[in-house]
């Protein structure tokens, strides 16, 4: 039986490059680098062997270390809009995420980038906020904001679909039927990011898009505990993905949903996950 290999441990304190710090919730702090404060050669051999090592254990074993040598190719840092850290009080990384500003198909658009936390710290939902922490960051008062994920997790779609309703998420629920501005949406934030796997513009599936991994991107299959939304996410082979497109603005963002925005991305990956977390623990 095989072991998993320690987690590689990150403090913000060995990094070189000096990012912007913001509170995030419950005393943990995001540690934000952008174009003007990209980590240094050195600094990001250190995230590189973070991510690689923090991957394993986010995704269940699976090993996610030929994704992020592609990454490394193709210089993640030089072209990610904004990568950011989860740390904890104490200064230690837990978690990270990032984005992609574009202006799609005439439209400003954010694309969310791989991203996790450490399960022993998801009962925070740091990933949730730190993705509220992304849009607010983004979100202007005169304009809507279109936001963008590739991903085979049906829990991120759940959330979208609870807090924003189905005329606002795509692909619709059915798997077919995508407006053809949405699709050309997609397809214009695949091109810009480099993708050449064609997105059928009707389903918005990636077919093959994840072929090039070592290994699967979960070692269990998330599911959302929503019976017509695992359907959806049923579909795809391992290697597939599917191509979130969500439209947001001010006036759709009201308290509730607010609250719910905070559950819709990395969500805990299955019901059973879910009803653990509302059991109380010891103190």
């Amino acid at each position: 039986m095989t072991t998993m290999e320690p987690r590689i441990r990150l403090r913000i304190s060995e990094l070189d490059s000096a990012p912007l710090l913001r509170k995030l919730h419950a005393g943990f702090q995001l540690a934000l680098w952008r174009e003007s404060n990209r980590p240094t050669a050195a600094d990001q051999r250190k995230l590189y062997a973070f991510l690689e090592s923090a991957a394993r254990v986010v995704f269940g074993g699976a090993d996610h270390s030929a994704y992020w040598e592609h990454r490394q190719a193709e210089d993640f840092f030089g072209g990610i809009s904004t990568f950011a850290l989860i740390i904890t009080p104490e200064g230690e990384a837990v978690g990270w995420g990032g984005y992609q500003a574009l202006r799609a198909a005439g439209e400003h658009t954010l694309y969310l980038d791989y991203s996790g936390v450490l399960p022993e710290y998801r009962r925070y939902k740091l990933g949730s906020w730190m993705v509220t922490r992304f849009l607010r960051d983004e979100l202007r008062p005169w304009r809507s904001l279109y936001v963008s994920c590739r991903t085979q997790n049906p829990s991120i779609y759940r959330g979208l679909l609870r807090c924003l309703g189905q005329n606002r998420v795509w692909p619709p629920l059915s798997g077919t039927g995508t407006p053809g501005h949405i699709a050309t949406l997609a397809d214009d934030v695949a091109g810009q990011l480099g993708q050449r796997d064609p997105i059928d513009p009707d389903s918005l599936v990636i077919k093959g898009v994840l072929s090039r991994m070592a290994t699967k991107l979960y070692g269990e299959q998330p599911v959302s505990g929503q019976d017509d939304v695992d359907r959806l996410f049923g579909r795809l082979t391992q290697d597939d993905a599917i191509m979130i497109v969500a439209r947001l603005d001010l006036l759709t963002l009201t308290q509730r949903a607010w609250v719910r925005l905070l559950d819709s991305v990395l969500p805990r990956r299955n019901a059973a996950a879910r009803r653990a977390s509302r059991t109380p623990s010891a103190s």
